[in-house]
């Protein structure tokens, strides 16, 4: 008698691989961006700090990064904008904005803001903020 599998046992498990992919995929890709995401929120509250201490020095908030007292390295996946707003508890002191850089489909584009007083949102991308845990859009 002959071993081995039948093209119908391999179609079978061919079809299951195939659901198990379809379901594990896109969550695999919402747990990368978490991760990433959470590398900005990490970087925006290291320049919030910087533009609060810069403030507190020159009684103006800075948009050029080289003017801040630290070394961030520019995120992979961001792209980082200072503003110089007049100060307000909620004024936008950095924005991080997602870049094309390895972007699973859905996420593109999305910014993430801090404002002087630590919050942070997100916005330009409803479905992408709120997978990512944000309540904006």
């Amino acid at each position: 008698m002959k071993k081995g599998f039948t093209l119908l046992e391999l179609i079978v498990v061919i079809i299951v691989l195939g659901v198990i992919m379809s379901i594990a995929l896109p969550q695999y890709f919402k747990v990368v961006e978490r991760s990433r995401t959470s590398e900005a929120v990490n970087v925006l509250g290291i320049l919030r700090a910087a533009q609060v201490r810069y403030y507190a020095q020159n009684s103006a908030f800075t948009n050029d990064i080289n003017d801040l007292d630290v070394d961030v390295t520019t995120p992979t996946y961001y792209d980082i904008a200072l503003n110089n707003p007049a100060y307000a508890e909620d004024a936008v002191v950095a924005t991080l904005t997602r870049n094309n850089v390895r972007v699973p489909a859905g996420y593109a584009g999305y910014t993430l803001t801090i404002t002087v007083n630590g919050l942070i949102a997100c916005s330009n991308n409803a479905d992408a903020c709120r997978e990512l845990g944000y309540s904006g859009g």
